[in-house]
């Protein structure tokens, strides 16, 4: 079972310090996330270094994910030896990347009753598993590569990627079925079902246990899950706002300014729209600038409609750079703070060519 954290046994302060990046961000639940932190953190077997830590805020099913810059830059550079090292290894993660993605969505398109077994859940876990080293390699290693070797490797990577994207959409309609199909039959609503941690869902399988009711409800309506080596953490209420108020001053929030990675240049003006959830938004106008945490194949009909796009998180192989590059629309992604710098409404500038956004009115 996860440790929970008191007030009298955590520094939040301590926590906010560590050098939080967002890594991505949107309508995902916490049963999703802690399954994809969880091998995050123990990819490091495989690719000889991972992550030692992973933070998810969560808020009535949305989540913004962070790892540690300074973890994710040691993972980079590794990554990059290595490839330089055998200049075949990028095309390994690659297709490999390809082969693992097959696997985990011909499984999960088995009836889902059958995942309420726990040897079937394991087995979903394990193909889990084996494909997240291979997310994590052809994800990182595009923004740690020189420029010439950019040029060479980008079309395997991006193929990669593209091929595997649907991972997340797939995903979570198997967690929103299993979580339906559990909640009935323990009569608990499905979007607390959601809130479970894998151990717990895990447990569940077992020994036909679920944590108190009146714990999901409090993770639902916000709650930060730390994880770190093989342990959970958990905050709930104002520890979690000033967590993310920390996080987020710290990435350097500037009020109607922000920086990130240029997807594709240009530089246009627009009115700002910021879209968490493209299931739930009141307006969105052609030509206005979307700015979000992560785009996502559910996001296409915005993108086409968006003048420009603005992320918090990703790089140069997320889903809204190589959208933006197909779409050749100005794009600036990883700016960390832009759905806190910007309010629905504002007029904004978009260069793109030098990776900035500012508000202009």
């Amino acid at each position: 079972m996860p440790r929970y954290f008191s007030k009298m046994d955590i520094n939040v302060k301590e926590i906010e310090t560590l050098g939080w990046s967002k890594r991505w961000a949107g309508p995902f639940s916490i049963i999703s996330g802690s399954y994809w932190a969880k091998h995050i953190i123990n990819c490091g077997d495989k690719l000889g270094k991972g992550f030692k830590h992973s933070l998810l805020i969560h808020k009535n099913l949305t989540i913004d994910a962070y790892d540690i810059k300074s973890e994710r830059d040691l993972l980079g550079k590794l990554l990059v030896r290595k490839a330089i090292k055998d200049n075949k290894l990028i095309s390994f993660w690659a297709e490999n990347l390809k082969l693992k993605a097959d696997a985990v969505k011909d499984l999960i398109k088995e009836p889902i009753n059958l995942f309420l077994q726990l040897s079937k859940h394991e087995e979903f876990e394990k193909c889990l598993e084996d494909y997240l080293p291979f997310h994590v390699a052809v994800k990182t290693i595009p923004d740690y590569l020189s420029l010439d070797l950019v040029e060479k490797y980008l079309p395997i990577l991006e193929d990669a990627r593209v091929y595997s994207e649907s991972m997340y959409q797939e995903t979570t309609v198997f967690f929103n079925n299993l979580a339906k199909l559990i909640g009935e039959k323990e009569k608990v609503e499905q979007k607390l079902i959601l809130c479970l941690f894998s151990n717990e869902l895990s447990d569940y399988l077992e020994f036909g246990k679920l944590p108190l009711t009146k714990t999901l409800e409090k993770r639902f309506k916000m709650s930060a899950i730390l994880f770190k080596g093989g342990e959970f953490y958990e905050l709930f209420d104002n520890n979690v706002l000033q967590l993310e108020e920390g996080i987020v001053h710290l990435s350097g929030l500037t009020t109607g300014e922000v920086s990130g990675t240029t997807s594709f240049p240009g530089k246009i003006n627009g009115i700002c729209r910021i879209i968490l959830d493209p299931f739930d938004f009141k307006e969105f106008n052609q030509g206005e600038i979307l700015v979000t945490g992560m785009t996502r194949p559910d996001f296409a009909m915005l993108m086409e409609k968006a003048a420009a796009i603005v992320t918090d998180a990703g790089g140069m192989l997320c889903h809204a750079a190589i959208v933006a590059r197909e779409m050749k629309k100005p794009c600036v992604v990883g700016t960390e703070t832009a759905t806190k710098s910007f309010k629905n409404g504002d007029l904004l500038e978009v260069n793109a060519t030098v990776g900035v956004v500012k508000k202009i009115g």
